[in-house]
């Protein structure tokens, strides 16, 4: 671990000669002297990242290079809130999508389970300066090919930095609204702090996986999303409720579910009626549509089943 802490000192003493150059140019902008040596430390320091990363890799399964920058961040550094918003919604997302991967199902909304929490936990590993590095680890199966960590690394990469008009419906039917609303909180994360985005993901699978964001383009993506009317269907797993009432001529019909009142229409597949006030199994789909922000849910009863004889 020494010869980490000696890369960190290397790169922080870079990161200050890069500032101390680019308060320089401010004052003699036409000099292309600076753009030169600068462009070469940067370059210095991108080897210097990749020598950490590859001494981190000895020690764990994956490393993330989430680095963040600004103009603002190189001169005065980052607002504590900012750093914490991008950082908590960012592992949000990434769980969001890795229970995606690991279930084979669409997230209609963010609940996270006791195990999917564990398993997608991102753990801080260490920070650098200039445009703010946070390097975090996971653990991983070292002798799978690819297991879901790697896939979900690989997608929540992948959906952040490509999503576009003519794909955003695909990801939405894939994802599911959950998680698309996790990656939204995100996105307005780095529009509040007015940063852009270099993310590297490395593996012990020799696999490396590297996107950048400018800032400009997380505006751009926001306006995408909110634009873009999303529909999600979920087909809900039998649930016990107490039937309320139900109108065959109107279609409609209302239950009690454990502390929740839920409306809705009939499918074609209910036509006569059952007893007010008792319970039965029932399948209720959820189609939920959101648009510029504003979230209407439809539920929709496909059928119903007698706990006893209740049927009219």
């Amino acid at each position: 671990m020494n010869k980490i802490k000696d890369l960190e000192a290397k790169i922080k003493n870079i990161n200050n000669r890069i500032l101390e150059l680019e308060k320089s140019r401010k004052n003699d902008i036409d000099n292309p002297v600076y753009d030169f040596h600068i462009a070469g430390l940067k370059a210095v320091l991108y080897d210097l990242n990749g020598q950490i990363t590859e001494e981190i890799l000895k020690y764990e399964n994956n490393v993330i290079d989430y680095r963040i920058s600004s103009q603002e961040i190189s001169e005065k550094g980052i607002r504590i809130n900012d750093l914490q918003a991008i950082l908590s919604n960012f592992q949000k997302y990434f769980s969001l999508v890795y229970d995606v991967v690991r279930n084979n199902k669409p997230k209609m909304n963010q609940s996270i389970s006791k195990v999917i929490s564990r398993d997608s936990a991102l753990r801080f590993k260490y920070s650098y300066d200039g445009s703010l590095g946070i390097v975090m680890t996971l653990d991983n199966n070292k002798q799978l090919v690819e297991t879901d960590i790697d896939k979900a690394f690989y997608e929540a990469s992948n959906l952040m930095s490509e999503i576009n008009k003519d794909n955003i419906q695909e990801i939405i039917s894939e994802y599911g609204y959950g998680t698309i609303t996790a990656l939204t909180n995100l996105i307005e994360s780095h529009i509040d702090s007015d940063t852009s985005l270099s993310l590297s993901i490395s593996s012990n699978k020799e696999k490396q996986i590297i996107k950048q964001i400018k800032k400009q383009d997380f505006s751009l993506k926001k306006e995408l999303i909110e634009n873009t009317p999303i529909t999600t269907n979920e087909e809900t797993s039998i649930k016990k409720v107490r039937l309320l009432g139900m109108d065959i001529e109107k279609r409609t019909f209302h239950v009690r579910y454990e502390t929740s009142n839920i409306s809705g229409t009939l499918s074609e597949q209910i036509n006569q009626g059952y007893k007010i006030d008792e319970e039965y199994f029932t399948e209720i789909d959820i189609i939920t549509s959101v648009l510029k922000g504003k979230k209407t849910v439809k539920y929709i009863l496909k059928s119903i089943t007698e706990l006893s004889d209740n049927k009219i």
